[in-house]
């Protein structure tokens, strides 16, 4: 999803430092810390505006989940729903998930979302298809044994 250049989308996310993280390999191994309780942890790859992952931590509230978005745009959309809704179990991250194993420790995960992915259809791209071979050996190494992908 290519996303127009939002004028009010830098404004916002620099106003609400403590809902966006943009240095997630420092979370490395404590992501638990950024939630107000220690719950099963659920990553979103690429979530777009966040419709998804936002109604996910509103019906789920036994859950925390990561919402990590690389266009600063789309997370700022993103952003605007959870200043207005506040989920204690929603973290927003802009950031690049290319090597997930920098954020996450081993079995850190319990479960991982990819939803409505770039599909770049062109064989010379198949390496930056999130379910390209390379990336599913990266989120078998953060997620637990049990973890649904």
């Amino acid at each position: 999803m290519r996303l127009r250049n939002k004028q009010w989308a830098k404004p916002l996310i620099l106003a609400h430092p403590e809902m966006i993280l943009v240095r997630p390999e420092k979370m490395q191994g404590h992501w638990q810390s950024r939630f107000d309780q220690s719950r099963p942890l659920y990553l979103e790859v690429g979530s777009g505006k966040g419709q998804f992952i936002v109604e996910m931590a509103k019906t789920h509230p036994d859950r925390n989940f990561i919402a990590l978005e690389l266009q600063e745009a789309a997370v700022a959309m993103i952003l605007k729903k959870q200043v207005a809704l506040k989920l204690p179990n929603l973290q927003l991250v802009l950031g690049d998930g290319a090597d997930l194993t920098d954020y996450f420790s081993e079995g850190e995960i319990d479960g991982l979302f990819l939803n409505f992915s770039d599909p770049w259809p062109k064989t010379r791209h198949e390496k930056r298809r999130l379910t390209y071979r390379d990336f599913l050996r990266q989120y078998q190494a953060i997620m637990k044994p049990d973890a649904l992908l």
